[in-house]
């Protein structure tokens, strides 16, 4: 990954913490299938889905496409 002349070394060890405790949290997190058989074996009348799933220019910048 590349960054502009701009970023200090603290900044790009906080971009990569982040990046990396993304990582983790997101490793052990159930997917969606999981919740919805958790929830429906523990009875739950009503669930609510929040989130968003979106692809930034980041990304395609990333694959080389932008």
């Amino acid at each position: 990954m590349e960054y502009s002349p701009e970023f200090s070394q603290r900044s790009l060890a906080a971009y990569r913490y982040r990046d990396e405790a993304t990582r983790g949290r997101a490793a052990t997190a159930p997917d969606l299938h999981d919740a919805l058989r958790r929830v429906a074996d523990e009875g739950w009348s009503h669930l609510i889905l929040d989130g968003k799933v979106f692809t930034s220019v980041a990304d395609h910048a990333d694959r080389g496409e932008g």
